[in-house]
Order: C-alpha cells, then structure tokens, then sequence
C-alpha cells in the first residue's frame, strides 16, 4: 500500500482511534500494519513488528497450523465480504500465551489487487468483568477443544513426528504425535515425561553436525533443515530428515518446532545406486569410474612408491562367440574371483574394461607387485573353463618416490604398454588352447572324432594338390578339415546325437552352426583366413544349400572340395542313425549329387582321386 494513497490515510486515521486490535499480514504472513493495541497484545513497539512473520514468530505449533487454515480459506474465496472468526493463543515477545479472539478478512490494495489478510480482534484481559472472562473462557474453550480434536487427528495423520521442543542440550520434548512410536519404537510417553531424550537416540557421530546446523540456522534467523541418523528401540539404524523453526519466547529461540520424516528407504536407494555408480554390476568390483577417483585420490608422497597392474583376460572374444555371452560373463567372474584372491586385502582392484582388470597397490615397490602379478597369473592357470585353463595377460607399472611428478594417466599407460606386450605373446598360445578345448568338447558331444578330422584332412590336400593350389590353400584345407564344424560346439548334445529324425525347430538350430563357425573363426587371427570357407561349407551347387543359398562358382573353392570330401567321409563310415555303405556306392552318389549338391568337376576329381589311391575300385559312371 502506497503511504500516500486515500486507503492508506483511512488507514492510519482507523489504527489510531480504533479499540481492537488490528494488523494487516502480506500473502506469507508478514506484518505489514499493526496499530497501538496490537503493539500491546505482542509486547513489542510498532517498528519492531513491522516485517516480522506472524506465523512464525507469535504461534506454536498448533495454532499455526489453525490460523493457516483460516488465513488460506480466507484468501481462496477472494470475497470481500466474506470474514473468518477465530480465537487462538498468541505468544508475546514477553510474558505467557494470550486468548485472542479475531475475525480475518481479504485486505486489497488501491487498484483492487488482493495483497494480503486484515486481522481485527480483541485480547481477552484481566480488565474484563469475571463474568466475562468467564462466558469468554467458556466459548474459547469449546472452539479450542473442537480445534483441539482436529489437530490431532491431522498430526497423527501425517507419515511423519510433528515435534515441540525446548531449545535445550537434550532437546525435552513438549509435543509429539503418536508417530514417534510407529517410527522409533519408543512410546511418547518417555519423551515427554523425560524418561528418554531426543539426543539420546541421534547416532553419536551426526550429534556435533545438529547442533551446529541448528545454531547456526537460528543466528541467521532461518529455518533449519537436516539430515542424520538415529537408533531404534530394536536398535536398528534409521535416517531422518527434519526441518523446523525456532519459536521465540522473551525475545529468545526457546522452542524448537518441526516436521521429522523418515528417509531410510530413501537412503536404502541411494545407497544402492551410488553402489551401482562406483561398483562393476556382473563381478562385484570396482568399476573404473571408483577407481580413476581412488588413484587420483591415493596420488600423494605418503603412498609411495604405488604399483598399478593391469590386465586383459585371454579369449574372451572365442568363448563369447562360441558359447554365448552368458558363458563369457561367467569367464569374467570366475576371472575376477580368481584376482580377488591374489591381491592382498589393502590393494584396490577393478573391472577397468570390457575384459581388463586393474589393480592399484599403494605403498607397493615394483618387486612386491612383481609377487602379486605371479600369483595371479599362477591361481588363473589352476582354475579350468569349458575345457581349457583361465589365462591373462598382465601389465605392471610402479610410481617410485623419486618419481613423484609422474601423473596417473601415464602410470596407466606404461602398465597399459607392458599389458599389451605381454597379450602379444601370449595370444597365439592362448588361443590354440581354446581351439583344441572346443574340439574336445565338439568330439564329445557329437560324431566328430579326431581320426574323422585326420581322413578328411588327407583327403582334401590331395583334391588341392591335383588342383595344383599353392601351399597356402593346402594349409588352410589342412585347418578346415578339423574345423568346418566347429560352430557346432554352440549346440546341445541331444541334438548332435540324436537318432530320429529332427524336428524343423532343430533343424533351424543345426542350420546355424556355418555362421556360429564363421564368428569363431573370426575371433582367432589364425582362423580368419578360413572363415568364409567354415560360413559356407553346407552351400549347394544347385543354391539350394545354406545359410546364404550360394550357387556355383560363387561358393568358395575350398568349401566345395570340404564339403564332397566330409559327405565321403561319413557315408563310408555311417553314424549311430545310418549304416555305412560301401565305397563303390559311396562315389557313385557323389558322382550322382555332382552339378546339384557338388561342384560336378570336383566330384569327377575326386572319385578318380579315390580310384588312383585304392586300384580295384570300380569307378562307377553315370548315364
């Protein structure tokens, strides 16, 4: 309100003549107008009211919670006309709590804008007749204990403890509502009659930082907000979360009043998702992210010298493609089991990567590490997965006190460098490891021997040398043979095995095995050049094979020599669901598959190949 406006001067000239009490509160409660008799309902001169907050300053709790009732109902109907009685107890800057029987209303400004509440009323004195002050009790009594029943039920209604306190050490409880049992276990009853205080249950480590925040929140004249713990009567650990005010008495922060929440299941959740940010989710390490912050953290004089060993498991891209990512999730923890074990209970270890592991030693010299890298290198060996041993390649780095100008990142890097040297060396002893631990698998669960891989290994170089290919082609026909079905170790043995006809379901499983071999080859450098010829083997000459439908000259040379050779080699020999025919027969039906199953030159070939190695054998013709 402007102080040169007309409703600012009816105003003015009102507040001196008038017998009520009279103060006018902006839209959050603060005193913006109060006249003489208001100054003395709240024992304080007018300049000193002036921008206080009525709710916060002259109410407990309870009446708070009343008056904003009234005070919001009122500002919601935006009706002139429409008024508010209410009796309540205010608490003056000195002295005890008064009976202050009021009638609320909109106040508006010149240009009709609603800006705030005007409070008229009267403060029931010992001035007034006994009789009056009797009928006066009387009425506020019955208002008060109607407001009484109401407040409570909303206070116990509310999923937190609703509190008044003394501003004191041990925080004595003056109100609380029934919540306090359903949430602590303690009844009210020992608060408030001082059997048990407040302190008594804050964990002894978070009492300096309430104390501090509270008095600190109350010099600034501010709410106060905090977050601690506390033990329960079972004694189990709990978080609340509390905010509140303090309340002034004699022109002093005497009470205390305020809302506490319990936030445990909160804290629960975050706990579990900073776990998840600082923690690797498949082996239960450290993900990177944790580490990089430790190291850079443990970067100082006190932990030199500090070792860092890094490594990379080996075949995890063959055991991925050959067995599924699933079986490559287990190899990655039973790896990180296998490392946990080796390190000492102070080193740091993390998933750094994909297939990395890395391991921080403060206050390590290079040679202590060297024994750490050792033992982990030595229990991988000893631990056995899908047929083969577990093994990994480790790099190691040391930061010694001489060199305390080197930073992380170039700790990193040189163990990083060291790692990948050593995986160079390795890496082909590794990976021959692997190859003939998924032969051995394929051999036990299907009909592939190894004599079966020898037969067809002699057959198909000499289809390459009448073809006269060069050396290169017949080592990678020398491979093939052993390897064209090696896709195979990617299905059940109830399949490879069975004896009655496939379903069409495990046909489409069967039909998978050329490119599930093609991915596996891939995945070892020394396998790749026969990769295409692994994906294409079951082709037909006619398109009708799979898994592309290749046709003629467009199906690799060598999948064309693998395939007449292996249909050779299985129907003389037969398996558990069919009996082996003879040889004449055996190269009549190559001869009879040849320009639809089989290139037509190469079956030709290979039945005089077969005719020139065992002199007897009819070679059988065609017409």
């Amino acid at each position: 309100m402007a102080k040169g406006s007309k409703q600012y001067q009816v105003m003015s000239q009102y507040l001196k003549i008038s017998e009520k009490v009279l103060i006018v509160l902006d839209l959050n409660g603060i005193i913006e107008f109060v006249n003489d008799k208001g100054c003395q309902l709240l024992e304080l001169k007018e300049e000193q009211l002036l921008g206080k907050s009525f709710f916060k300053e002259f109410l407990s709790l309870e009446e708070n919670l009343r008056f904003l009732q009234v005070f919001n109902e009122v500002l919601a109907q935006e009706n002139n006309e429409f008024y508010k009685d209410i009796d309540l107890y205010v608490m003056p800057a000195i002295g005890t709590p008064r009976l202050f029987s009021t009638r609320l209303g909109l106040y508006r400004d010149d240009s009709g804008e609603i800006t705030g509440v005007i409070i008229a009323g009267e403060s029931i004195s010992e001035c007034e007749s006994n009789s009056k002050v009797l009928n006066k009790k009387e009425k506020i009594e019955q208002v008060l204990g109607s407001s009484e029943e109401k407040f409570r039920k909303l206070a116990n209604n509310i999923p937190g403890i609703i509190y008044l306190c003394q501003n004191e050490d041990d925080y004595p409880m003056i109100y609380l509502n029934d919540n306090i049992e359903e949430i602590t276990g303690f009844s009210k009853q020992e608060f408030l009659e001082g059997n048990r205080n407040f302190r008594s249950i804050i964990h002894k480590e978070d009492l300096p930082q309430v104390k501090n925040k509270i008095n600190s929140a109350l010099l600034d004249n501010k709410p106060f907000h905090l977050i601690y713990r506390i033990f329960d009567a079972r004694g189990e650990m709990r978080w609340f979360e509390e905010r509140g005010v303090a309340i002034n008495g004699g022109g002093r922060n005497h009470y205390l009043e305020g809302f506490i929440h319990d936030i445990t299941a909160r804290k629960e959740a975050e706990e579990q998702i900073r776990y998840l940010s600082f923690y690797d989710e498949l082996t239960g390490l450290y993900n990177r992210r944790f580490f990089k912050e430790e190291l850079y953290r443990l970067n100082t004089n006190r932990q030199l010298p500090m070792s860092l060993i890094l490594g990379d498991v080996n075949g995890l891209k063959l055991v991925n493609d050959a067995f599924g990512h699933l079986e490559g999730d287990r190899l990655l923890i039973k790896a990180a089991e296998t490392i946990k074990k080796s390190c000492r209970s102070e080193d740091i270890i993390a998933r750094f990567g994909g297939d990395e592991f890395i391991v921080l030693l403060p206050q390590t010299k290079a040679k202590e590490a060297e024994l750490v890298s050792q033992r982990i290198v030595d229990n991988m060996r000893e631990q056995e997965f899908k047929k083969f041993n577990l093994s990994i390649s480790l790099g190691l780095a040391t930061k010694e006190i001489e060199e305390e100008d080197k930073n992380t990142e170039t700790l990193i890097r040189e163990a990083e460098e060291r790692m990948y040297q050593k995986k160079i060396a390795d890496s082909k002893k590794v990976r021959s490891e692997i190859i003939e631990s998924l032969l051995k698998i394929l051999r036990e669960k299907s009909f592939e021997t190894e004599m079966h891989g020898k037969r067809l290994r002699l057959l198909s170089r000499k289809m390459g040398k009448a073809l006269k290919l060069p050396d290169s082609e017949l080592q990678k026909l020398s491979h093939l043979s052993v390897l064209h079905d090696v896709g195979k170790v990617t299905i059940g043995e109830k399949i490879l095995k069975k004896k009655e006809p496939l379903t069409d379901k495990e046909w489409e499983i069967i039909k998978r095995h050329p490119e599930d071999g093609f991915k596996i080859a891939l995945a070892a450098p020394e396998l790749a050049p026969i990769a295409e010829a692994i994906l294409h083997h079951h082709e037909r000459w006619d398109g009708n094979g799979y898994p592309q439908g290749l046709s003629g000259d467009n199906i690799p040379l060598l999948s064309r020599i693998i395939s007449i050779v292996d249909a050779y080699d299985v129907m003389i020999r037969g398996r558990s669901y069919k009996e082996p025919m003879g040889k004449e027969k055996a190269l009549w039906e190559i001869l009879r598959c040849g320009g639809r199953q089989f290139d037509p030159q190469l079956a030709k070939l290979f039945v005089e190949i077969i005719q020139d190695q065992s002199q007897g054998v009819h070679t059988p013709s065609i017409h």
